[in-house]
């Protein structure tokens, strides 16, 4: 879809959240009916070698889409999700009950333990449940003029959540793929998951953001490569890549030789 009939819908939506929530539901159905993920990238998933008993890690699941299309391509797989907003972690809870091998954790993950104030920003009628930070700056940046047709700052509100977070060494888990998407504090999930991540060696899937650079500084030691997936192939070359995938250096050989 075209930016500037994004922007418009948007601007339906803040006004009746309810087109967004027949936009999400649809979006669940269409993946699960077509068999194909709600972002390619989660196609890589076809093609990363496949370990046995494989953990599958949503950190920062919202509303589940990306435990739908990591099922795609691993039926058998546990997945294991990371949501600290309540209400939506229960929301994915509902959805996936069918599936015994999906777990939500109403908690999020971080560098170390404790209670932090999640921050979720409200325009108008709308929530932006999936710009929700424990950076109040980061929960605000992204809507603008730009990204929003209309768009008036006395409009925009910010709700506060007391929530819980854990670093991901604590919980002894041996995932092989990671989708990491926290609004900004990736590098802090990467600091309380070191351990973790040199154990298991898996691939983590990001957004490609300003945080980046950042979780790539704390993987040097970890023998990590950053790549990008482009219609079915893998490059290095991740500067227009909507997601971005650190990948061990003892998985390079294979995936030269993908197609």
């Amino acid at each position: 879809m075209h930016e500037g009939m994004k922007r418009h819908l948007r601007a339906a939506m803040v006004r009746l959240p309810i087109i967004e929530t027949l936009r999400r539901d649809i979006q669940h159905g269409l993946q699960r009916r077509l068999q194909r993920p709600f972002d390619p990238d989660f196609c890589a998933l076809r093609v990363l070698p496949e370990r046995p008993h494989e953990i599958l890690l949503d950190v920062g699941a919202n509303n589940g889409l990306a435990v739908g299309a990591m099922r795609l391509y691993r039926p058998h797989a546990t997945i294991i999700c990371f949501e600290p907003n309540r209400i939506l972690a229960e929301r994915v809870r509902r959805r996936f009950a069918f599936d015994p091998r999906v777990t939500v954790n109403a908690y999020g993950l971080d560098m170390e333990g404790g209670s932090r104030t999640l921050f979720v920003p409200r325009y108008r009628e709308y929530v932006f449940t999936g710009l929700a930070s424990i950076d109040r700056s980061e929960a605000t940046r992204w809507l603008n003029e730009r990204t929003l047709a209309g768009f008036q700052a006395r409009h925009l509100t910010i709700e506060t959540a007391l929530c819980e977070f854990r670093p991901l060494d604590e919980l002894q888990l041996a995932p092989s793929f990671i989708k990491l998407d926290v609004q900004g504090a990736e590098e802090r999930v990467i600091q309380g998951a070191c351990e973790t991540i040199a154990r298991s060696r898996p691939v983590i899937m990001m957004e490609n953001s300003s945080a980046v650079r950042g979780c790539l500084n704390r993987l040097p030691a970890l023998h990590y490569g950053l790549w990008s997936f482009r219609q079915g192939s893998w490059s290095t070359e991740v500067t227009s890549a909507m997601n971005v995938f650190f990948i061990p250096q003892e998985f390079k050989g294979s995936l030269q030789r993908n197609p």
